[in-house]
Order: structure tokens, then sequence, then C-alpha cells
């Protein structure tokens, strides 16, 4: 199962209108513990004017949820604006350019590269906890579920955090 939980922030998550508590999501992690359900538990960071304390909330709860079971996988993406949503509008409203071709989508980078919107030294920050021993590349049931997603699944970030 995949749950799109976004952020660890209750300030982003209410930012972004996302219509979930943190509560909720640990809530549900314990019913499908119980249960037996392998969960991948999606995460984006370095949405625009995110600040740092967000980011820290949000890797905070990604390894509160991974350390609850070793059928928990986190995936941490950063954040890409798609058009047709209230954030997108406003960053082009701020002069954000999006791709205007066909061949510029097929280039444009979905889940591999920062956010614009991360300051370098975050974003080596966040490299380096991935690279860390605490967290490792994911092969647990839940991911090798869901390797028949193509190239997202194999481009994505998905992390396994040690408890």
């Amino acid at each position: 199962m995949l749950i799109g939980i976004e952020s660890g922030s209750r300030t982003l998550l209410h930012w972004m209108k996302k219509d979930i508590t943190i509560e909720q999501v640990f809530d549900s992690a314990e019913k499908c513990l119980r249960v037996g359900i392998h969960v991948i538990f999606n995460f984006i960071i370095g949405f625009p004017n995110e600040p740092e304390e967000s980011i820290a909330e949000t890797l905070r709860v990604a390894k509160a949820l991974r350390a609850m079971s070793p059928d928990f996988d986190v995936s941490i993406f950063y954040f890409k604006p798609y058009p047709g949503n209230e954030i997108a509008d406003l960053l082009l409203a701020q002069g954000y350019e999006f791709p205007r071709t066909l061949e510029g989508w097929a280039e444009f980078d979905y889940v591999a590269s920062s956010s614009p919107w991360i300051p370098r030294e975050t974003y080596q920050l966040i490299e380096g906890l991935i690279l860390s021993a605490n967290w490792r590349e994911s092969s647990g049931p839940a991911a090798r579920a869901t390797s028949g997603l193509g190239a997202l699944a194999l481009r994505a970030r998905s992390l396994r955090l040690s408890g």
C-alpha cells in the first residue's frame, strides 16, 4: 500500500490543503502493522519557502514510521511543481517557467534531483542522511511490490530508515 503523506509538518500539511493529520498517519500505520500490511510512506521535501524546521519534522516522522516495522518503507522525494494546482499557480505568478514543449516535459526531472527551493547546504545534509549508515536503499516487500512501476520506481528515492 502507498500512503502519500507529503510532509511531517502540520503547518505545511495545512498550507498544501492535504486534509490529514500526523496523528491519523500514525493511527493508519498502527492498523496496517496489526494486520500485516506492507506500506510505503511517501514524503516530499523542498516546497517553496519551506522552512528547515519543516524538513526536519518530515524526516523525524519518516524515521518514526520506518522504526515501527521492517515492512514499512519510506520514500523521500524533492518537490517538483506540476501545472494545475494552487502551488503551481502561485509559482507561475512568481515567474516560475514550466516546460513549454513535449521535449521539455520529456527532459523534466521528476524525482532524482533537488528542489530549487532547498538551499544547497540543506540538500547536501539530506543527501548525506540518505547515504549514511542510518538509511539504506529499500529492498523490503513493499519495495518489491512496486517494482512494476517502471522507470519512476527505479529513479525514486525509496529509503529504509534503520530503527
